[in-house]
Order: C-alpha cells, then sequence, then structure tokens
C-alpha cells in the first residue's frame, strides 16, 4: 500500500507556487518502487511528544484561529488538526537523528516534482495523515513566529483534507501568513477566509465578515464578529433590485405573496461590485455568486397585518450571523426587530 507523507517545503523563488501541483497531500520516499513511512526513511523521534508551548509558533497560531470569524464547524475542524492530544502529536526531529540519505532523498524528489534546483528546497515539517504526527525539523526552529505558524497551519491543512493538492496547500499558507503579519487588515483577512471557503467547499465563509465590515468597519480592529442587520434592499441591490425581483412592474408596481421561486441575484451584484469596487460586501457576493447559488425567501404566516407588500417587503431586514456558512441562512425581522422568516440559499 502506497503511503503519502504530507512535507511543508520553503522555496527561494518567486515563480516557484506556479509549479506542478503535488497531488493526494505532498510527496514520500520512494526505494525500488516501494513508499517509505518514517520508520522506513530512517527518520527516528523521541518516545514524548512536545507538548502545546514547546512547539513554537503554536500559540500564535491557535490564538489567530481562535479570533478569526468563522463558523464553529470549520473552527473545530482546524482546531482538531492544529491541538497536540493524545491522537494528534508534534515530535522535533535533530539533526543526528534525520538520516542524511534520508533528507537527501526528500529533497531530491521534491527538486523533481516542483522541477526546481534541489538546493533551492528546505523542508521544514513533515506530516504523516495516517498517525497524525508531524516531525518538525531543525530548520523549522529557525523561523521567526509567524513564519513558524504558517508552517505549522499547512501541516495542519493536511490532517483536515488529505487528499487536498500541494497547490491548495500553499495558497492557504500564503495568505493566512499575510493575515497572521496583519490581523487587522480586512483585505488579508477575506483572502485567507476565501481560500479557506473553497478547501472546505463552503464558500459562504468570507461574505458575512465582509459584510459586517461594510457596515461596522471596527469589527477587526475590536474583534467584533456578532450578527448584524442590515436592510434586506441592500442585499438586493437596493431598493429597485428588491422591486425588480419581489414585485411585478406594470402601471404600478404591485408586490406579491412570497415567493415560490429561486431568486438568481448574480448579474445584479456583479453590476454592483463594477460600481462599487471598494465595497467589501458587493466585491465578497460577487465571488460568492460565480457558482450559482441562488436563494429563496420564506416568510411566517400572519406577520404582514394590514401593511401594504411592498411598505413591508422594504421595511424588512436581514441579521446576518457567520454560522451562516453552516446553515446557509439569514433572519428576517421587521421593523420591530420580530423574526419574521429566514432568506436561504441553494448549493
Amino acid at each position: 500500500m502506497k503511503i503519502l507523507i504530507g512535507v511543508c517545503v520553503l522555496f527561494f523563488s518567486v515563480n516557484i507556487f506556479a509549479a506542478k501541483e503535488v497531488q493526494n497531500g505532498g510527496g514520500g520516499t520512494s526505494q525500488d518502487g516501494s513508499y517509505q513511512t518514517f520508520g522506513s526513511a530512517r527518520i527516528s523521534v523521541d518516545k514524548d511528544p512536545l507538548s502545546f508551548y514547546a512547539v513554537p509558533g503554536l500559540s500564535l497560531l491557535t490564538n489567530r484561529i481562535l479570533r478569526m470569524p468563522l463558523p464553529e464547524n470549520v473552527k473545530g475542524d482546524l482546531l482538531a488538526a492544529i491541538t497536540p492530544s493524545l491522537a494528534r502529536n508534534y515530535h522535533q526531529i535533530s539533526s543526528d537523528k534525520f538520516d542524511p540519505e534520508a533528507r537527501a532523498n526528500l529533497v531530491s524528489i521534491y527538486a523533481k516534482l516542483l522541477n526546481i534546483s534541489p538546493e533551492n528546497v528546505v523542508i521544514f515539517a513533515v506530516t504523516e495523515p495516517k498517525t497524525k504526527k508531524t516531525m518538525l525539523l531543525p530548520e523549522f526552529f529557525r523561523l521567526n513566529e509567524i513564519e513558524q505558524a504558517a508552517i505549522l497551519f499547512h501541516e495542519a491543512l493536511w490532517l483536515v483534507n488529505p487528499r487536498a493538492t500541494y497547490e491548495q496547500i500553499i495558497n492557504i499558507e500564503q495568505a493566512a501568513q499575510a493575515y497572521f503579519q496583519e490581523p487587522t487588515r480586512s483585505s488579508a483577512l477575506l483572502r485567507v477566509l476565501y481560500s479557506l471557503g473553497v478547501f472546505v467547499h463552503q464558500p459562504m465563509l468570507p461574505l458575512v465578515p465582509a459584510i459586517i465590515l461594510q457596515y461596522r468597519p471596527d469589527s477587526i480592529v475590536n474583534e467584533d464578529w456578532s450578527p448584524v442587520t442590515i436592510p434586506m434592499a441592500d442585499f438586493f441591490g437596493g431598493s429597485e433590485g428588491l422591486n425588480q425581483f419581489l414585485c411585478k412592474r406594470g402601471p404600478t408596481i404591485r408586490c406579491l405573496e412570497p415567493f415560490p421561486y429561486k431568486i438568481d441575484l448574480r448579474d445584479v451584484i456583479r453590476v454592483k461590485a463594477a460600481q462599487n469596487p471598494e465595497n467589501l460586501f458587493y466585491l465578497a457576493f460577487s465571488d460568492f455568486l460565480l457558482e450559482p447559488h441562488p436563494i429563496n425567501i420564506a416568510i411566517l404566516d400572519n406577520v404582514r397585518g394590514e401593511t401594504p407588500y411592498q411598505e413591508y417587503y422594504h421595511g424588512m431586514f436581514l441579521e446576518l450571523s457567520i454560522q451562516a456558512p453552516k446553515t446557509l441562512s439569514f433572519v428576517l425581522l421587521d421593523q420591530h426587530a420580530r423574526r419574521i422568516g429566514d432568506l436561504y440559499f441553494f448549493n
């Protein structure tokens, strides 16, 4: 059986990131056609794994993940892959315990896979997804704390998805390192959320944080990711967009009971993003709608009373929570902040 080992490497050429992607979470050592585990590759480790605070960069990484505006299920998966436990271990490898021939073999394989010179490859960590062990090589301890956190995140991602491609992992690692360096820069946060969203198949991840930052810009400084409430018309690109989708035009605008059909906002939001190139909300929404995600609206019975439909619809608000990527829905509120239904997305 072929056993693959995820290996984290650093490149000294800016062009390397366009190299061939490595399938199935990295590479392994091979001799006469057989792939080797840590033991058969002559990589020996201490019996006792490193404790949490003995792994440099791990505290910073954990702190950054805890503070990120992620739904609980995604945050939980990431932290489980990061945090040392009985099942998840980190080991330090000293130079005398890492056979030089085995190291050279790994470097040679990755140089070949990535089409670069062996002199431009440095191996910092090795992770075996099956055993959930990460081996930290001597070079890892020479990095600064932010670089170490980025490497550890890279390694943890192999455990989140052992079938990931090298290209996916390195894209997230780069975005994460930029965010770790400037945690109050909105664009850095949204880029890492976008990359993570693609990786875990939850493309809505950057959408709600982008909306929160648009309406509450200090949230990233104050770390306030509590739900935000916005006029529903804004979500439809303004009042005209709301009328276009929820009402019928004739001699007068006539708004009907909602909504036995799916609403496709792609064209409206793309135009809004082009018209408002610095609006984080429309830009993130436009990215989300690169794939078709129509919406529908479910309003509770007997909540409108005597209010005309058009006035009623224009008085609605959406409450948006960072848990939305898990539920694929937003809460509908009326002007008195009463829950009157839900707006939900289709995959």
